[in-house]
């Protein structure tokens, strides 16, 4: 059975810009900017929404009523999703990988997200899975989210190699008994993860 090797998503395989979308929404509310992000991202109404605890809908009311927004949730939800852009490297590396290992996104996000980025993105076709917030019901650096993702990649946690730009999720991760290695590059964490195939394969890996 090929090995898991599982990426974070925001940051590593995209990046994203959150302030991109308090900046359209800026002009459609008297709230200033940085009450915007924090509604939507780090308040509690954002937590809910990554972790499932709210639809949709519910988190654009939400929104709405507490930022007095006038926006319809069409336009809402064009401006919530329109802050990513590609790591092409790490994209090309996906591609390289995808013959060899099972991979696997582990994400805090949310459905409006998720669901745009694998309508728009050709990179979700080579996963064999995604550990998304929304739909285990925990975010990192919980240990309760990487217990649940060990049972969606379905290994051993020694087994499964975890790369990730926060050094609070590589964290967990190590202590959960995953191989995990802070992301610095696509060609860094390539590496990595085949000097990771060799030592648990016990065969040589390339130079």
């Amino acid at each position: 059975m090929k090995k898991p090797v599982v990426f974070d998503l925001g940051n590593v395989v995209l990046y994203f810009d959150i302030r991109k979308a308090a900046e359209r929404m800026a002009p459609h509310t008297a709230a200033p900017l940085e009450q915007i992000i924090d509604t939507l991202w780090t308040s509690p109404h954002g937590v809910a929404f990554e972790e499932g605890r709210l639809t949709p809908q519910e988190f654009y009311d939400g929104a709405r009523e507490r930022l007095g927004l006038a926006m319809d949730f069409g336009r809402f939800a064009e401006a919530w999703n329109d802050i990513f852009t590609e790591n092409r490297e790490v994209i090309s590396l996906l591609r390289d990988l995808a013959a060899k290992y099972r991979l696997y996104l582990f994400s805090n996000t949310n459905r409006l997200h998720y669901e745009y980025i694998r309508q728009r993105y050709d990179f979700t076709k080579l996963l064999d899975g995604a550990i998304l917030s929304y739909e285990i019901g925990a975010r990192k650096p919980t240990r309760e989210a990487f217990e649940r993702a060990l049972g969606v990649v379905n290994a051993k946690p020694q087994d499964v190699f975890f790369t990730d730009d926060r050094p609070d999720h590589i964290a967990r991760a190590r202590e959960v008994g995953f191989e995990a290695v802070l992301f610095d590059s696509a060609a860094q964490v390539e590496r990595a993860i085949f000097a990771w195939d060799a030592v648990t394969s016990g065969a040589p890996h390339p130079a």
